[in-house]
């Protein structure tokens, strides 16, 4: 892109001889860099969107569910329990398998701590982990897993991000 912009100022420059064309090239090419800006302001928020698509965000005692995609399309997860478990807490997670394979090896990051009384997440108190669930994740069927999250309470945990869904194998069903 940055080429194709070059391109174009240098012809442009080469047409023009007198103090007039010079002041329309100089008009020309403040616009080209404003559009130029505004292709890279965009790009940017598509780079910050696609992540959010990665991300699924749950807090204890939402009723919903999180839309999270990852390389083989989307799943829902729903964070469906949380109980106090030694020095920690243990979640249940239910995702939802909308393919018709099933997904062997699922994996994730959690990351997970406390938030402030307006529900912000708390800046350095984040844990986070990587997990490796043994369970197949069935197709077409809501998949309850459970983790233990250490070092935070029931009372305390106020979110879990779900970052990172790959997967090791996938099932498919024959005839």
């Amino acid at each position: 892109m940055y080429l194709a912009v070059g391109a174009l100022i240098t012809l442009q420059l080469l047409g023009c001889s007198d103090s007039a064309g010079n002041a329309d090239v100089a008009r020309r090419l403040g616009e080209l860099e404003k559009k130029l800006k505004d292709i890279e302001a965009d790009r940017e928020f598509r780079a910050l969107m696609d992540s959010f698509r990665g991300m699924a965000f749950l807090r204890p005692g939402d009723s919903g569910y999180s839309l999270i995609e990852f390389n083989l399309g989307r799943m829902t997860v729903q964070m469906v329990d949380v109980t106090p478990f030694a020095s920690g807490s243990r979640v249940a997670l239910r995702f939802g398998n909308f393919s018709s394979a099933g997904f062997d090896g699922v994996s994730a990051t959690l990351e997970y701590g406390p938030t402030d009384e307006k529900g912000n997440v708390v800046t350095g108190e984040t844990r986070a982990k990587e997990v490796k669930f043994s369970e197949i994740f069935r197709p077409g069927s809501w998949n309850t897993v459970s983790v233990t999250l250490d070092g935070i309470q029931p009372a305390q945990l106020g979110y879990i991000r779900i970052t990172n869904v790959a997967h090791s194998g996938i099932r498919l069903t024959g005839r």
